[in-house]
Order: structure tokens, then C-alpha cells, then sequence
């Protein structure tokens, strides 16, 4: 999209919310319920257990400001 905003066609309209990750925080969910821990997840992952938390952030956190907002209308 920027290198199309550069040549001079931007998007027309809004594109709406971008994309989360949240099939991941179902996944992890579904392992932990089978007893697999985030630090043996990350392992078999071949990726540091932090940047597996960063991941797993960025598919919840739009999960979380819906709830929020549902909160704050209720």
C-alpha cells in the first residue's frame, strides 16, 4: 500500500481494521488445555518465549478492546 501511495494510487476508501493473528491464541489455548506450556511451545517453535508472547498479543489485543468497549456500553 505505501509503495502504491507513492506512485500516486492510494487505497480509494478505507481498508477497515487490519488483520490479527487470532487463530493463534485459539492454537495455544487448545495446547494448553492438552498440558503444553508456552515456554515448551516456544521451543518446539524454534522462537525465543518472548517474541511468542508478542505474537500472541498482537492476535488478543483487538480481542480485548472489544470487550473493553462491550464493558464500557453495558
Amino acid at each position: 500500500m505505501a509503495i502504491l501511495a507513492e506512485w500516486g494510487y492510494p487505497e480509494p476508501g478505507d481498508l477497515g481494521p487490519r488483520e490479527a493473528p487470532s487463530i493463534i491464541g485459539h492454537a495455544v489455548d487448545l495446547l494448553a488445555s492438552r498440558g503444553t506450556t508456552l515456554d515448551e511451545l516456544a521451543l518446539r517453535a524454534a522462537i525465543p518465549v518472548d517474541l511468542l508472547q508478542i505474537i500472541l498479543a498482537a492476535g488478543t489485543l483487538h480481542l480485548l478492546d472489544r470487550q473493553q468497549a462491550d464493558f464500557m456500553r453495558s
